[in-house]
């Protein structure tokens, strides 16, 4: 149990401080390889050969650390990256259902207000037909007229408002994440 709990403290100073562990991990290296290095009954003399060779393996181990570190910092940008387009996708859902109820709600309209007007455009012809000699009659037609198509006309306003909205809600995010994400 003791065990795990420093593993995990291990496992989260690895990710929060991946370089701090690297540079402790390659000094303890370089201490351990140096004191080995002089602990060595050797000759007198030593070429920078033997310095190259018993030190290569440091070299590579900055590389790896590197390496480490290039995986580490990627890794953090792709969860970033994920979350950001998740977030994305959840309000792209959102405005897509929110269309859709107002699509509903403007097609019930247009239902339950069309046909309404439809018979009274009906009427309105049948009484233009019938008193096309009176001047009182026919003007009062067309203010009916002028009327419905009012109504007609604001249905439509509502549809456009509905489509601009969900246009003008996607375009805003695009832009905000353009000024967040210049690449």
């Amino acid at each position: 149990m003791i065990l795990k709990k420093r593993w995990a403290a291990f496992r989260e100073m690895l990710q929060r401080y991946p370089m701090i562990v690297a540079g402790v991990l390659i000094y303890g290296y370089y201490l351990t390889t140096t004191l080995h290095f002089f602990n060595q009954p050797s000759p007198r003399y030593r070429s920078p050969l033997d310095f190259v060779l018993q030190y290569s393996s440091l070299l590579w181990m900055w590389i790896a650390a590197y390496i480490y570190l290039k995986l580490h910092q990627t890794k953090e940008k792709y969860l970033v990256d994920e979350q950001h387009r998740q977030i994305m996708q959840n309000r792209l859902e959102r405005s897509v259902v929110a269309s859709k109820v107002l699509n509903d709600v403007v097609t019930q309209l247009q239902d339950t207000i069309n046909n309404p007007l439809a018979v009274i455009g009906m009427m309105t012809e049948d009484i233009r037909k019938k008193f096309t000699t009176e001047g009182e009659v026919l003007r009062r037609l067309d203010q009916i007229d002028a009327s419905m198509q009012r109504i007609h006309n604001a249905i439509k306003d509502v549809l456009a408002y509905q489509s601009s909205h969900l246009l003008e809600a996607v375009q805003t995010d695009l832009a905000a994440e353009m000024k967040k994400d210049p690449e």
